[in-house]
Order: C-alpha cells, then structure tokens, then sequence
C-alpha cells in the first residue's frame, strides 16, 4: 500500500499538457477526415468531386460555427462524440439544405457527422483558455 504522504496530483500535470493534447486531438481528427475520404473512394469505387467535398466541408464548418456559438462554453474543452444528439441535428441540417450534393457524394451520416466533429476539433485548438479567476475578497 503506498503512503498518502509522498502521493503526487496529477492535475496540475493535465492542466499543462491540456493545451497540447487538444491540438494533438483535433489535428488527428482533421488529419482522419481526407483519410476517410480517401478510404471511401478505394473501398467503394465512387469518386468524391473535389467540389462537392469543399461544399460539404464548408456546410460542416458552418454547422460546427453554430454549435460553437451556441454553446455556453464555447465547447472550449468539451469532448464532442460523432454520437452527440448536437452533432446528429447538425448533419441532419446539412442533409436538409444539400440532399442533391450528399447524394451524389455517396457519404453516409457518420462520414458527415466525422467532417463536423472535425471542424468542430479546429474551432477548439484556435480556442485559448484563459485561468478561472478567483473570486475577489470583500471587503
């Protein structure tokens, strides 16, 4: 059994390695979408208009943006889940305005719902967190 007396807190660690490992995340997420864009084409034979992709990418920017704005924190250090009721009304969104778009480009629901989890990751690493700032004494 270990003394509680020599026992370290990891949170200040985390509190440092933060900023880091959101951008690490959100790169690894930009970084998967064109991947699975790629995996996509090679698997299923259908080819991804360069334009289409842009307007897809710019619809799930566009949605990301609101969710962002619509948050009461900014979704500054949340985890957002592909699953998310919010990410799902989102590409439910896009489906409504660019059916014709989405048809064409042959992307399923979770393909879609992993562009605006993406942009979503970009919105977060541009994001800085600034220190809670503790409370002033009265006097």
């Amino acid at each position: 059994m270990s003394d509680p007396s020599t026992a370290v807190a990891a949170a200040p660690f985390v509190a440092v390695l933060e900023p880091y490992l959101v951008a690490l995340a959100s790169a690894v997420v930009s970084a998967a979408v064109p991947i699975a864009v790629h995996a996509f084409t090679r698997w299923t034979g259908v080819q991804i208009d360069k334009t289409m992709s842009d307007h897809l990418r710019d619809a799930a920017a566009t949605e990301a943006g609101k969710l962002v704005a619509q948050a009461s924190d900014n979704l500054a250090s949340a985890q957002i889940d592909v699953r998310s009721s919010s990410v799902r009304a989102a590409v439910e969104a896009i489906s409504d305005k660019m059916p014709g778009t989405i048809a064409k480009s042959g992307l399923t629901p979770d393909e879609l719902a992993a562009f605006v989890v993406g942009e979503i990751g970009k919105l977060q690493a541009r994001m800085t967190q600034a220190p809670v700032a503790a409370p002033i004494p009265a006097k």
